[in-house]
């Protein structure tokens, strides 16, 4: 854990000293999102979201894996907010959806199951796709 951190901070320092485009650099910032989130750095998880989303709101593809981070951040267990996870897995499921990015699609999927099996939401829980579309996941 602490050659993580240490490695986390190093990555931090050298992204923002490096002159990288703006794409590359939300990119990295969700990656480093995402490791905080693994290492339950949740604060730092968020603030690499949102940065990620700052540092290039028109790339729309990293904005909604960003978004999709934020969501995972917002329904983490020691910091479950249903609302704030709803939301940003909606914002997500709407950037990704029509851009065919399936992979993220189903991610936000799962992590709608699972925030609406943790809240007793179990008809929620049962399909989280819109009603236009015929949705056979079962996640409860």
């Amino acid at each position: 854990m602490d050659e993580a951190s240490h490695l986390l901070h190093d990555g931090e320092r050298l992204l923002d000293e490096a002159p990288v485009w703006a794409g590359q650099r939300s990119g990295a910032y969700h990656a480093l999102g995402r490791a905080c989130l693994l290492l339950g750095r949740l604060d730092d998880a968020q603030r690499f979201g949102n940065l990620a989303i700052a540092a290039a709101p028109w790339n729309l593809g990293t904005t909604a894996h960003a978004l999709q981070l934020l969501g995972d951040v917002a329904t983490h267990p020691e910091r479950f907010d249903a609302g704030g996870g709803e939301s940003r897995y909606r914002e997500a499921l709407a950037l990704a959806e029509p851009r065919g990015m399936r992979p993220l699609v189903a991610h936000c999927h799962l992590g709608l199951g699972e925030l609406y099996r943790r809240t007793d939401k179990r008809e929620q829980a049962q399909c989280t796709s819109p009603p236009r579309r015929r949705c056979t996941a079962r996640w409860a």
